[in-house]
């Protein structure tokens, strides 16, 4: 992926050095309804996987997941199917670690971070 990538506390955007190979929007259900139909949040989660990298760039992700709300840029909802990708802007939301990098000497080994509070756009 291009490195359009960027992390940020609500009030401070910074563009992060690495961009995840994989990305992949997941619907949240929260329900069935008297039909039996899953009913689907308004809002979805994005997984962002990555492969191996230097600790720097694995902390830099870790550390975001860390905090509270933040704001990212990241590959639209069908921003693959485009011919070149577009990019959105999402605000307030939270990421956690679904997966954390294991250590390897200098390097991180694969890992795993869920952007919950997408808007489904």
């Amino acid at each position: 992926m291009a490195s359009n990538f960027s992390i940020g506390k609500p009030t401070v955007l910074t563009e992060v050095l690495l961009s995840p190979f994989s990305q992949q929007w997941l619907r949240v259900p929260i329900g069935i309804d008297f039909q039996q139909n899953t009913v689907y949040s308004g809002n979805e989660e994005i997984r962002l996987q990555f492969d191996s990298s230097s600790m720097t760039f694995a902390r830099e992700w870790v550390e975001a997941a860390s905090g509270g709300s933040l704001n990212i840029t990241v590959l639209s909802r069908f921003g693959a199917n485009t011919g070149g990708g577009s990019w959105t802007d999402l605000s307030g939301v939270t990421m956690t670690v679904e997966a954390y990098p294991t250590i390897e000497a200098a390097h991180s080994g694969p890992f795993t971070i869920l952007v919950r509070g997408a808007s489904a756009i």
